[in-house]
């Protein structure tokens, strides 16, 4: 995982602030209050090969955002909200 520079950061929430339309509360517990670490995650392509070999399928840069209560977690595509390259 790569860790996200505050301008980084700072880029994505603007960019959630501007495109999230509608109720924020969270769909878990109804908490308003969400949290965005300075780490980009990944999500990996399934592989049909066994568990115990590495995974070389393609990856997606993602964006963690969570609940302040619940840890209730939506995923960004970092690519999309302008914080890496494509």
């Amino acid at each position: 995982m790569a860790t996200a520079g505050r301008a980084q950061v700072e880029k994505a929430l603007r960019w959630i602030e501007e495109n999230w339309v509608g109720q924020k509360e969270c769909a878990i517990c109804g908490n308003s209050g969400w949290f965005m670490g300075e780490v980009v995650g990944e999500m990996r392509q399934m592989s049909s090969r066994p568990k115990w070999l590495p995974n070389t399928g393609q990856s997606y840069p993602m964006i963690v955002l969570s609940c302040e209560n619940c840890g209730y977690t939506l995923l960004f595509n970092a690519i999309v909200l302008g914080v890496m390259e494509g």
